[in-house]
């Protein structure tokens, strides 16, 4: 059993979604609880609100469901890891109770297809930054596809600039289209801005359908293993644009 590794306090951190996702999560005496299974947002708002945690399996060999933790339930974290608060993951009543709302209403944002207020499509959420633990978004990273992550790179919008989700997209606010991109191989040359938002309407249509069946009722959908899938699916899309 034992502690686990060295700790960061919980009050400065500021993780992303694919930072977080896998990690191990512990108990606050140090006995391992789980991983990491996807973080949820807030049903409409742009707030991070806790953490799908998938428990050991029960003598390693039968698989348990899927618990919700909220960020009032975590300690600290740890290199590769999570701590908790408690000693066991708490019961599915008392988080939901914390959170003030149901885990059917929360949404998965990694994968999303991501819009403007004016209805234009403007790609997929790739990664979000958040303060813990109130869970405020800093920034998120959105990708346009892999022509367009190529050419100018993943889009970093920061907070003032995201209005939250409108039950199918994460909304941005006019003015995210001219903010500078991170890395990409033409950075600061001329590109075909055309092309590049027409990649960006095409992976936001591509990760729709499949983006909506994990981001909402996510509890329903994981419990029948769909939800799980689909993450899978969109964490694939995600990483053949690195």
């Amino acid at each position: 059993m034992g502690r686990p590794p060295s700790s960061s306090c919980l009050e400065s951190s500021v993780p992303g979604i694919r930072s977080l996702q896998g990690r191990t999560v512990f108990g606050v005496a140090g006995r391992h609880l789980g991983a990491v299974e996807a973080v949820l947002f807030h049903p409409r708002d742009p707030i991070a609100i806790g953490l799908v945690v998938r428990p050991r399996p029960l003598l390693y060999v039968i698989p348990r469901r899927e618990r919700l933790v909220s960020f009032a339930a975590l300690d600290r974290l740890v290199d590769d890891g999570v701590v908790l608060s408690s000693k066991r993951l708490p019961g599915e009543t008392g988080a939901e109770r914390a959170l003030g709302f149901r885990w059917d209403d929360t949404v998965v944002w990694c994968g999303m297809p991501v819009r403007s207020e004016a209805g234009e499509a403007v790609g997929a959420l790739h990664d979000a930054r958040f303060s813990l633990p109130s869970g405020a978004i800093e920034r998120i990273r959105l990708s346009t596809g892999i022509i367009g992550d190529a050419a100018i790179g993943k889009l970093e919008v920061p907070a003032e600039l995201i209005v939250g989700f409108d039950d199918e997209h994460v909304v941005v606010r006019a003015g995210y289209n001219r903010l500078a991109a991170t890395g990409g191989a033409a950075k600061g040359a001329a590109v075909a801005v055309s092309a590049v938002r027409e990649q960006g309407k095409a992976l936001s249509r591509a990760v729709g359908d499949v983006g909506r069946t994990a981001g909402v009722a996510v509890r329903r959908s994981m419990r029948e293993g769909l939800g799980r899938k689909t993450v899978d699916s969109l964490r694939r899309m995600m990483d053949d644009g690195e």
